[in-house]
C-alpha cells in the first residue's frame, strides 16, 4: 500500500560538475565546487562548512529556482535505473463487478478485487527524462521490451486529478514512487533501494491491461443488469 506522509521543504543537495550528478558532501566549499544546477544552469555555492544549517547548494545570484532539488531528484532516478537495468513494481488488482446492490442512498456496486499480476521486475532498455510525452512531461519513462513505462517521482506534490486522465489518455501504464518520507539530505545509496526494491512507497496509477480488464468487467455487468434487492 502507497503512504503518503507530511510535506517537508526540500534544500538542493545535489549540483552538476562536468556532467556528473554531484551530493553537497562530496565537493569543496563554495564556488570551489564547480558545479550548476542541473535545471537552469546556474552557478551553485557550495555550503557544506558551516554548524548551524544542514549543508546545502544555493544559488551564486541568490535567484530562486524552483525545479533545482526537483530536477536534482529525477537525475538521480535517471542515473539509478540506468544502472540497475530493472525495477520492480506492486502487485495488479482490478475491481470485478458482480453486480448493483439497492442501498439506502442510491445504487452500489457489489464485487471483488482479483489480482491479475504478482508482485515482478521489470528489466529496463532505456530510460528517459522529462521529454514531452502526447500532451505532458512525465518525470521519467523507462523502456522495457520496447514499451514505455512512466515512472512519477513524488516529494512535495503527487500526482493530481489533471495529470492522472493526461496518463490515462495516454494510454501508458504508471507508476508513482513517494519519496517525501525520506529524511532531505538523503545519499544516492539510500535512495536507489526505493527506487528499485522497495513496494511500500510505490503504487500504480494507471495499468492499461489492468483498465482493459476492469472494462471488459464494466460491460458484461451492463449486458448482464444484475441488481440485487
Amino acid at each position: 500500500m502507497n503512504k503518503r506522509t507530511k510535506k517537508h521543504t526540500q534544500n538542493q543537495f545535489y549540483g552538476l560538475k562536468n556532467g556528473d550528478l554531484k551530493h553537497i558532501s562530496d565537493v569543496k566549499n563554495g564556488l570551489k565546487c564547480d558545479c550548476i544546477c542541473p535545471a537552469c544552469n546556474e552557478k551553485l555555492v557550495a555550503k557544506n562548512g558551516g554548524s548551524k544549517r544542514i549543508n546545502h547548494f544555493s544559488h551564486h545570484t541568490n535567484k530562486e529556482c524552483k525545479y533545482g532539488a526537483q530536477t536534482s531528484l529525477h537525475l538521480a532516478a535517471k542515473d539509478i535505473l540506468n544502472k540497475s537495468k530493472r525495477i520492480k513494481v506492486p502487485k495488479v488488482e482490478i475491481f470485478v463487478n458482480k453486480g448493483i446492490k439497492i442501498g439506502p442512498y442510491g445504487f452500489i456496486s457489489i464485487g471483488e478485487f482479483i489480482e491479475i499480476s504478482d508482485t515482478f521486475s521489470i528489466p529496463i532498455e532505456k530510460v528517459i527524462l522529462e521529454k514531452k510525452l502526447h500532451s505532458y512531461i512525465p518525470d521519467v519513462v523507462i523502456i522495457s521490451k520496447g514499451k514505455k513505462l512512466i515512472v512519477e517521482i513524488a516529494v512535495t506534490h503527487f500526482v493530481g486529478r489533471e495529470k492522472l486522465k493526461l496518463i490515462k489518455d495516454s494510454k501508458i501504464s504508471a507508476i508513482e514512487i513517494n519519496l517525501s518520507h525520506l529524511k532531505n539530505d538523503f545519499k544516492i545509496d539510500q535512495l536507489e533501494k526505493h527506487i528499485v526494491e522497495e513496494l511500500d512507497y510505490k503504487s500504480w496509477l494507471h495499468n492499461e491491461i489492468a483498465e482493459k480488464q476492469a472494462d471488459s468487467s464494466r460491460k458484461e455487468m451492463r449486458n448482464g443488469n444484475k441488481i440485487y434487492e
